[in-house]
């Protein structure tokens, strides 16, 4: 049995069964989780600022569920977590992670976002060897370098400091075998006042 591998979305992996990421509900749209403002409503991005632009890490990281299937909410994916073994991709699996920037000029315009984030995921390959089993994807954005995030200690990933995260979102439980379209990734949230949410989201370790 051949697995699916997971790619960001017009990575084009050249393999029989590739899956493809989306930061959001559709090709043309980023999940509120990446457009979040705190409380005062400062985008959470701007922590990020520059004086070339806007400079963070994407890190993607896999969970796998094992035997268990949840379901999409957060407190299902805990619960499970909880009851049973789950766990973070670790080494020798390599950890994605990339190094983003954004022109300060194009920040407040969506669609060039999105051209800057295509440009430079294009050709990126997630996991080339994906579970059989139902896995969780979650995608964070952060101020953490990808050479800590990547490092491995005692034989895992470093955790994400909640902090230090600028945007999160994540997928539903799902089979990447069983995938024929996308996987589409969100935050739980009902407006853009969701900087709490975004530090629960990166501070999730799932059961480690």
């Amino acid at each position: 049995m051949k697995r699916a591998a997971l790619c960001l979305a017009l990575a084009a992996c050249q393999v029989d069964h590739h899956v493809d990421i989306l930061l959001g509900p559709t090709p043309t749209q980023l999940s509120q989780g990446f457009l979040c403002v705190d409380d005062a409503g400062t985008p959470l991005i701007e922590s990020t600022r520059t004086a070339q632009g806007y400079t963070f890490q994407l890190v993607i990281d896999v969970i796998d569920f094992g035997t268990v299937f949840p379901g999409c909410r957060g407190e299902e994916l805990l619960d499970a977590c909880t009851a049973h073994d789950c766990r973070l991709e670790a080494p020798p699996v390599p950890r994605f992670c990339l190094d983003i920037g954004i022109p300060a000029a194009h920040i407040k315009n969506s669609e060039l976002v999105l051209q800057d984030l295509r440009d430079q995921l294009r050709g990126q390959t997630v996991l080339r060897d994906a579970p059989h089993t139902p896995v969780v994807i979650r995608a964070t954005t952060t101020r953490q370098s990808c050479a800590e995030l990547t490092t491995a200690v005692d034989g895992a990933y470093p955790a994400l400091v909640p902090e230090l995260a600028v945007g999160c979102a994540y997928s539903c439980p799902a089979v990447l075998d069983d995938i024929d379209g996308p996987v589409l990734l969100s935050l739980d949230t009902l407006n853009n006042r969701c900087a709490n949410i975004v530090k629960a989201c990166a501070s999730a370790t799932f059961g480690h």
